[in-house]
Order: structure tokens, then C-alpha cells, then sequence
């Protein structure tokens, strides 16, 4: 690590309640994960917190590296790129947790989730057929995924994960919304940002992960992934629009569409498996 990064948030904004929850999560994270993946050295950042007069300020020890979202569109190493990403995963899946952290972590992640989510409905501009409109709110009202007992990042998009070949270590940064949860939550942001980049991507990740999680074929859990997708993919659309940033708008929106037409589970999980994805072209 050289140098640091530091990030200062006002009391009135709701995002300083998620630092003071970053430098908690990163002091779990360092007991929890491995320190080995496989060859590479897993790093966890060091996180310091102040409460100052007129809000919170954190200091970040700054990771050497590549953002792995930087070798997914440069198309670098795309096969090591997917195998990082699920070594990631099961770092997480697997981590030891005490019963106590789930006291330590914050629990702003399905607030700060679910706050967005009603904000967009109220302005939702989106064009469904009524069965799609239907599956929606289904899906928006669920509470499938919202529990489990796993370490999360909570934000976990190949952004926030760093690669120094150099020096075979794999970061990861941005903890604030760390928690324990279902493990869904991590592995939907992994997949779409695969997919977003080009479909086969996306069930190269499934696959890589499969292996090392085969309990990612387990019911429940895939029905918890199908509504966490369903939800990322709704916040990614309107996300592009706001950015105006329609390719991404446009490739999220073909990818909600497709997931609202999955009438059934085992329909999800051919979409999962499939190497004929071709939606995002």
C-alpha cells in the first residue's frame, strides 16, 4: 500500500453513517478472510474513522493495482479476469465468521437498497407489457435474499476489486456497505458486471463460481439471485439514464426484460448455464 485515500461526508448526508460502517467492516474482514487465494495475497485495506464537528472523515490505505472492471473492457486476461472474480466470491462464501460481527457490520445496505428502489417506482418511466409489469412488483416487494449468514461486500462490482500482478495480491476496497447476508447479494454484482460486458462473460463467472460454490444451484438461493438481479438491473437501467450513459441503460434494460420473462425457476437457471446469451449485443 503507498499513500491513502481519504473520503470526508457530511452529518446531513446518510452516506456518513456508511463510513463509520467501512472502517468496522474492514477491521471484520481482516480476521474473516483468508490471506491466501489460491497464488494470490487477499488484501484488505487498513480503515481508520474520525468523527469530526462537522461530519465523518475516513482514511484509506491506498492498494496497488488494476480494476478488474478495467481489464473486463480493455479485454486483458478476460479468463484470469472471471477466475479472480470467483476466488472473490468463495473468499466470502466461505469466510469464518463469529456470531458477534453480524453485531459489529453496519446494516445500511438494505436501507440505502431499498430507499433507492421506492425513490425510482415513484418515478418509473419504464415501458412493460402488464405481465412484466406484474413480475416486477412481485419482485420488487420480495424479501427473498434480504437474510442469510454469510459474509457480504455489499458491493461488490468488478470496480471494487483490485489486481496487482506484480506483486500477486487481489484488493478490495469501498467496505462501507458490508454486512452479513446472503451471499446473492456479491454474486449478482460479480455476474452482471460480466455480463453488462458481453453475455458469455457473464456465464463464464456462473460457471467459475459454480465450482468452487456448488451451492449456488440450491433453491432458495437461486431464487434469492433471480430478485437481487432483477432489482440490480432495474437500478441499473434508470442509473444509465441519469448518467446518460445509454449503452448502459440500453444492455441493462434488454437484461431486465429477458428476466421478466422467465415465467419459472428452472427457466432462471437455463439462463444462467446457457452459452447462447446473445441479449446484450
Amino acid at each position: 500500500m503507498t499513500g491513502v485515500v481519504i473520503k470526508r461526508r457530511s452529518f446531513t448526508n446518510l452516506r456518513a453513517f456508511q463510513l463509520l460502517g467501512e472502517a468496522r467492516a474492514a477491521r471484520v474482514l481482516h480476521q474473516a478472510m483468508p490471506k491466501q487465494i489460491q497464488e494470490y495475497h487477499l488484501v484488505i485495506p487498513d480503515v481508520t474513522a474520525r468523527v469530526c464537528r462537522k461530519g465523518v472523515l475516513i482514511t484509506t490505505g491506498r492498494l496497488e493495482g488494476q480494476r478488474l472492471i478495467e481489464k473486463i473492457y480493455q479485454a486483458v486476461e478476460l479468463e484470469e479476469a472471471v477466475r479472480i472474480a470467483a476466488l472473490v466470491f468463495w473468499a466470502l462464501y466461505q469466510a469464518d465468521i463469529c456470531w458477534w460481527w453480524g453485531r459489529c457490520l453496519g446494516r445500511v445496505y438494505p436501507f440505502v437498497r431499498s430507499q433507492k428502489v421506492h425513490r425510482l417506482q415513484s418515478r418509473d418511466l419504464l415501458e412493460l407489457t402488464e405481465q412484466q409489469r406484474l413480475q416486477l412488483n412481485r419482485v420488487l416487494r420480495s424479501k427473498a435474499g434480504q437474510h442469510g449468514t454469510h459474509l457480504v461486500h455489499g458491493d461488490l462490482h468488478a470496480g471494487n476489486i483490485l489486481v496487482d500482478h506484480g506483486s500477486m495480491q487481489v484488493g478490495l476496497v469501498d467496505l462501507e456497505l458490508a454486512h452479513i447476508g446472503s451471499p446473492a447479494v456479491d454474486f449478482c454484482a460479480l455476474w452482471s458486471s460480466f455480463f453488462l460486458a458481453a453475455p458469455e462473460l457473464g456465464q463464464q463467472f456462473y460457471r467459475s463460481a459454480r465450482q468452487l460454490v456448488p451451492e449456488l444451484d440450491d433453491k432458495l438461493l437461486l431464487e434469492a439471485i433471480y430478485c437481487k438481479l432483477v432489482k440490480n438491473s432495474y437500478l441499473l437501467v434508470h442509473k444509465g439514464l441519469q448518467d446518460r450513459n445509454s449503452l448502459l441503460a440500453d444492455r441493462a434494460r434488454t437484461l431486465l426484460l429477458d428476466l421478466l420473462d422467465l415465467s419459472h425457476l428452472v427457466d432462471f437457471h437455463l439462463f444462467l448455464r446457457s452459452e447462447a446469451h446473445q441479449h446484450a449485443s
